[in-house]
């Protein structure tokens, strides 16, 4: 396994896109960070109980996703069995 902080995806940054775990969305370490930022709206990604209350200047738009060990592992097998050049990125909030 390789972290992806040594095979990074992309060299070059999107621009006006931010990514962050849930800590970031409730309490920011720096009350300023959105407005500094000048970020206008959060997607969140998270099941219905999980959902972040976003600082009221923020337009969230929310999926909820249900974060299931089992499907997620079913999931994994898949992607894997048979393939033996396969690269997974698994991502957990």
């Amino acid at each position: 396994m390789v972290a992806l902080r040594t095979a990074p995806i992309s060299a070059t940054p999107i621009r006006n896109l931010y990514i962050s775990d849930i800590s970031d969305i409730t309490v920011p370490n720096d009350p300023n960070v959105f407005q500094q930022r000048n970020i206008t709206h959060i997607l969140i990604l998270t099941h219905d109980r999980d959902r972040p209350t976003p600082e009221p200047y923020i337009n969230p738009f929310h999926v909820p996703i249900e974060d299931d060990p089992t499907k997620a592992s079913s999931a994994f097998s898949r992607m894997l069995t048979g393939k033996r050049d396969a690269n997974v990125l698994v991502h957990c909030v």
